[in-house]
């Protein structure tokens, strides 16, 4: 069993919880405040009148039922909320799974869940005898295809965002900060894991790897790579440096 760090999901759902706040809160907050302030009118000025009662009786009795909505949906995963907020709370369940998967990865492997990055964080970065790598984690359904151009389809449709060209970066950048004292690097190995979808991309597209959750472990266990433990253990305390530099800045 590895070691992990982090916990994965955790940006995800930190998004989930600013979106729903930004979309509800602000809808709460002034359904609420307009029914406070048409019952307060109502008294303090005397007016005894039916409707502004109803009506701030009304916003009242609306925040309150939005609340509850709202907190029942995130609470329940067959509840949808916003698209939004449902592909930031469905992306945190994917990494939380994967990182259940990862668990199975045998002794001498290390995984770092949820890790800074400038271009969004990374999912997991994976070290072990058989190298680095930069997973990406998706929580979609469907059928994943390859385009003639060489781009990603789901059910023969374009995905919403370019996940080899967001993988390649992070991987890109990961080499740099993992480079040694002689400035050599090792190599990072890209991956893009779906959790749900029916992937029929049996080649690497760009170097980057696309699998299925299934097929995560046996990815990254046989791979052709090979890292001695003095390299290994360089790298496994770098990222454990970084990690702790990072979390520092945000304080």
């Amino acid at each position: 069993m590895p070691v992990q760090f982090g916990k994965a999901g955790a940006g995800a759902r930190e998004m989930a919880r600013k979106r729903t706040i930004r979309i509800y809160g602000v809808l709460f907050v002034f359904l609420a405040v307009s029914g406070i302030f048409n019952l307060l009118a109502n008294r303090l000025l005397h007016m005894n009148s039916y409707l502004l009662n109803l009506i701030g009786w009304l916003a009242l009795g609306g925040s309150l039922g939005l609340l509850i909505v709202v907190c029942r949906a995130l609470l329940d995963p067959k509840k949808e909320i916003d698209k939004t907020i449902d592909q930031a709370i469905m992306g945190a369940r994917a990494e939380e799974k994967v990182s259940e998967i990862l668990g199975g990865l045998p002794k001498g492997y290390a995984v770092f869940n949820d890790f800074p990055c400038p271009m969004g964080n990374i999912d997991h970065i994976v070290v072990g005898p058989k190298g680095v790598f930069v997973i990406e984690t998706k929580g979609h359904s469907g059928e994943i295809t390859l385009s003639p151009d060489g781009n990603l389809l789901r059910d023969g449709k374009p995905l919403e965002k370019d996940f080899l060209k967001q993988v390649l970066g992070q991987s890109f950048w990961l080499k740099e900060k993992l480079a040694g004292p002689d400035g050599r690097a090792p190599f990072v190995n890209p991956v893009v894991v779906f959790t749900r979808a029916f992937v029929k991309v049996y080649q690497p597209v760009k170097s980057v790897r696309i699998v299925n959750k299934k097929w995560l472990i046996n990815c990254i266990t046989e791979n052709k790579g090979r890292l001695e433990k003095e390299e290994l253990d360089r790298i496994f305390y770098r990222l454990l440096s970084m990690k702790s530099e990072m979390a520092a800045a945000e304080k």
